[in-house]
């Protein structure tokens, strides 16, 4: 037997089967095997084959991008220079420092100024939080939300619950957890329980107040993954798109046309968004997670959207409104045939009440949208 040819003939079956492998996943680390695939008992705590594929290309990718696993916090880090005793801190304590969405800003006591890196959750880089941003009377609401009563039951569950959120004509209709570390990157991979979970939950940013109507701020960013529905054709009503997922439909003419409503709800007030802006944006560019702007900053964040947006929306929207914005994740743009790991899709609303929370308005194609900045070119439907 010659021993050298065997072996190659060895080598080459195992690379062989590690190609097959690999070709079987698809955009997020999505494999094409079926949702009933065997689960693999021995690897990742008990999770199948196909997650099992998911966690791994995800734990390289954030090894990729500069960030290390603390074993005994459970939890991932941006910078490895970092120690994992140092405290979190609130990039907004001061109107020096910037803040980056989706960030976890940590700095030793010691530091003088923070240190701040984004990643891809989605979202996008935020921008300084000036000392003339425009800032809203604080005051004790006194009503109270038919919703109050459930998010309260939640919160007997997980005390970071603090509002609920349904989107008209999707499924998503969850509660709302906010990170208890002032970090948006918290609940990334965490459900309910605060245990692993792919699907997470929906959560909002940590600046974000949840008061009544008069008391929010004037941006509310919420976050959501969206694993299932990124890709060519956006699925409507499917059971299994979860989370965000079921957002990707709202760039449909048509879907835009018959839901327009966001419907948001914390202890004190049932609050009625009206959409006015749908959109894929490059998250490193724009900046819509701050809970606050200048009112120039405000007026260019409402005008950008606008232009990006794939519909116009017959309502005016100024800096005297309140916004909601619904970010996830999706696999649209394609630079040099490689997929842009910094794109998001956008919802955006603003707050209205009386007539204007239960009319539609005219909603047509804008046949002057801009193009996200160095996204490349767009390849879904």
């Amino acid at each position: 037997m010659n021993l050298k040819k065997t072996s190659r003939r060895f080598l080459a079956l195992l690379l062989a089967a590690a190609m097959a492998v690999s070709s079987a996943t698809t955009a997020f680390g999505l494999s094409r095997w079926d949702d009933d695939e065997d689960e693999d008992e021995d690897d990742y705590s008990g999770l199948s084959l196909r997650d099992r594929i998911e966690r791994q290309k995800e734990d390289e990718e954030r090894r990729a991008n500069g960030e290390y696993w603390d074993e005994d916090e459970e939890y991932w880090y941006w910078d490895e220079d970092l120690d994992p005793d140092e405290e979190y801190v609130n990039s907004q304590s001061s109107s020096s420092q910037k803040t980056t969405q989706a960030e976890s800003v940590r700095v030793t006591p010691s530091a003088s100024a923070s240190k701040a890196a984004t990643i891809a959750v989605g979202g996008s880089k935020t921008g300084t939080t000036a000392s003339t941003q425009k800032t809203t009377t604080k005051k004790t609401p006194t009503t109270v939300s038919t919703l109050a009563p459930t998010i309260k039951s939640w919160q007997a569950k997980n005390a970071d619950v603090k509002a609920w959120l349904k989107v008209s004509g999707t499924n998503i209709n969850y509660p709302v957890l906010q990170s208890p570390q002032g970090s948006n990157t918290y609940y990334e991979a965490k459900g309910i329980d605060k245990k692993y979970s792919k699907d997470g939950v929906i959560w909002a940013s940590y600046t974000v107040d949840f008061g009544d109507s008069s008391t929010i701020k004037q941006n509310t960013c919420i976050f959501g993954h969206n694993w299932t529905n990124s890709w060519r054709y956006a699925y409507a009503n499917r059971a299994k798109d979860v989370m965000f997922a079921q957002l990707v439909p709202f760039k449909k003419l048509d879907f835009a046309q018959k839901n327009q409503k966001i419907y948001y709800s914390t202890e004190y007030e049932d609050m009625t968004f009206q959409i006015f802006a749908v959109f894929i944006c490059n998250a490193d560019d724009l900046d819509y997670v701050p809970s606050t702007y200048t009112t120039k900053k405000f007026s260019e964040l409402i005008n950008e959207v606008r232009s990006l947006s794939f519909f116009d929306y017959d309502t005016t929207v100024t800096t005297d409104d309140k916004l909601i914005t619904l970010s996830t994740c999706i696999d649209a743009y394609y630079k040099n045939g490689v997929r842009q790991t910094n794109q998001r899709f956008v919802v955006m609303g603003k707050l209205v009440k009386g007539k204007d929370a239960t009319k539609d308005v005219t909603v047509t194609k804008n046949t002057d949208a801009k193009t996200p900045t160095g996204m490349g070119t767009r390849k879904d439907a």
